[in-house]
């Protein structure tokens, strides 16, 4: 006999979501988020879906990347406790999935380096490099002076040309 312990989560929308291709972009937000909370790369499992509380589930399978579902979760290393933060995690994920409409690629490339996929360490370097660079472009916009307006004004010429 072996014991294991198993944590679900329920997610529940306000909003009713029409297609497929939405659920499965949310579901892998959530994940996103979950990998990052709790440092570790482990897959979670194909969710199950609701169109209303009284229908009856839907497994929902898809094409998926190669990350695994057997890594171990340790979690002393999780940046959060779930069990501690249950009454605070909905508004977590809705502040997640809000903030990663205007964060978007650089967490993405970030993500990137997380999901498991094969790459070389120089291609890992650099999408860590670009997603630290759309999120500095995000957070500190380039200040325009004269000059680039100038320069900029004489571009649109040159193409109007």
């Amino acid at each position: 006999m072996s014991w294991e312990e198993c944590t679900y989560l329920l997610f529940i929308f306000r909003k009713l979501y029409s297609d497929l291709s939405t659920a499965i972009t949310l579901f892998e937000r959530i994940e996103d988020l979950l990998v990052l909370l709790s440092d570790c790369d482990r897959a979670l499992d194909f969710p199950w879906l609701r169109t209303r509380l009284g229908d009856p589930p839907i497994r929902l399978y898809y094409p998926r990347g190669e990350r695994s579902r057997e890594e171990v979760v340790h979690w002393d290393k999780a940046w959060i406790s779930y069990q501690s933060a249950q009454a605070e995690l909905g508004t977590i994920v809705e502040t997640w999935l809000e903030k990663y409409e205007n964060y978007g690629p650089g967490v993405h490339l970030y993500l990137g380096n997380r999901r498991g996929q094969r790459m070389y360490v120089e291609h890992r370097f650099a999408s860590m490099m670009w997603g630290l660079e759309a999120l500095h472009r995000l957070l500190l916009p380039p200040k325009t002076t004269e000059i680039d307006a100038k320069i900029e004004e004489k571009k649109i010429e040159y193409l109007i040309k």
